[in-house]
C-alpha cells in the first residue's frame, strides 16, 4: 500500500524549498554589467589624409536600451564630454564635442601653422567600485590644447543604479559636516599639520583658510577615495593630493550602502 501522506509532504516541502529559493533569487538584483566602448579620430573622415587632433576616449557603457541603463550611459558620456568641452550642456553628445575639439585644432594651426603643436585628449574610464544602488565610475583625463603643458584630470561619477541618476556629493553623504571634520583629522595626521595650526600651515592653499572636501569623491573595493586635483589645493608642481579612508570607519556617514 502507497503512503500517500509521505508522498504529499514531500511534494509540499519540495515546492516549498523551490518557491524559497525563487524568492531569494528574484530578491537579488543582479549587477548591471559594464562594456567598454571606444570613440576616437583616427576613424574621423579625412584624418588619414591630415594631421588630426590627437583623442582616444574609453568608457564603461552598458549595451541596452532600457530607459534606467540609457540614463546611466547618458551620465557617463555627459560627464566625459565635459571633461573635453567648456559647454556645460547635457545634451551635446561626446562624438560632437571630439569634432569640435577637431576643428579648433585644425583652426589654431591653420592661422598659426608653425606655432601649433599637436592638440591631444584621451579619457580612459572604468567602474571602480559597484553594488546593488550605488556605481562609481573613475575617469582619467588628460588635455593638452597649446601651451606649456597639458592638465591631467581625475572625476568620479557616483550613480544611483536604480534610478539612472548621477548623485551630487551632497546626496552622497547624510553627515556632511561630520564627514569633513573626520577627514581633516585624517588629512592632517597624513600631512603632518599640527592641530592648532593653521590647514595651509604646510603649504596647502584650501580657500579661506578652511579645510573643504574635494569635487572628486570616489570609491573602490575597501575604501574611501578624496582626490584633490593639480591647483585645487596645491600648486602644479607639486601634483595632486590623495587621501583614502577606510569605508568601515566612514561607511555610517554615507546616505548610501558603500559596502
Amino acid at each position: 500500500m502507497i503512503n500517500t501522506k509521505n508522498k504529499t509532504s514531500i511534494i509540499l516541502l519540495l515546492l516549498q524549498s523551490f518557491i524559497l529559493l525563487f524568492s531569494l533569487g528574484c530578491s537579488k538584483k543582479e549587477s548591471l554589467y559594464f562594456e567598454i566602448v571606444e570613440i576616437n579620430t583616427k576613424s574621423m573622415k579625412n584624418c588619414n589624409e591630415v594631421e588630426c587632433a590627437l583623442v582616444e576616449i574609453s568608457l564603461p557603457s552598458i549595451l541596452s536600451n532600457h530607459e534606467l541603463t540609457k540614463n546611466i550611459n547618458n551620465v557617463i558620456e555627459s560627464s566625459a564630454s565635459r571633461a573635453l568641452s567648456d559647454d556645460n550642456s547635457t545634451a551635446i553628445s561626446l562624438e560632437k564635442v571630439v569634432q569640435d575639439f577637431d576643428i579648433e585644432y585644425h583652426n589654431i594651426k591653420n592661422e598659426f601653422p608653425e606655432e601649433t603643436s599637436q592638440y591631444e585628449a584621451s579619457i580612459d574610464g572604468f567602474v571602480s567600485f559597484q553594488n546593488e544602488n550605488l556605481a562609481c565610475i573613475e575617469l582619467q583625463s588628460y588635455l593638452f590644447s597649446g601651451g606649456a603643458h597639458g592638465y591631467a584630470n581625475i572625476s568620479y561619477i557616483n550613480i544611483d543604479t536604480r534610478t539612472g541618476e548621477k548623485i551630487s556629493n551632497l546626496d552622497l553623504l547624510k553627515e556632511v559636516e561630520a564627514f569633513k571634520n573626520y577627514a581633516e583629522n585624517v588629512f592632517r595626521k597624513e600631512y603632518k599639520i599640527p592641530e592648532n595650526e593653521s590647514i595651509n600651515s604646510t603649504g596647502f592653499f584650501f580657500e579661506k583658510d578652511t579645510f573643504a572636501l574635494p569635487s572628486a569623491i570616489g570609491f573602490t573595493k575597501e575604501d574611501v577615495l578624496l582626490y584633490y586635483n593639480q591647483y585645487e589645493i596645491s600648486s602644479y608642481t607639486e601634483g595632486a593630493v590623495e587621501l583614502t579612508l577606510n569605508k568601515e570607519k566612514v561607511a555610517h556617514f554615507f546616505a548610501y550602502d558603500i559596502k
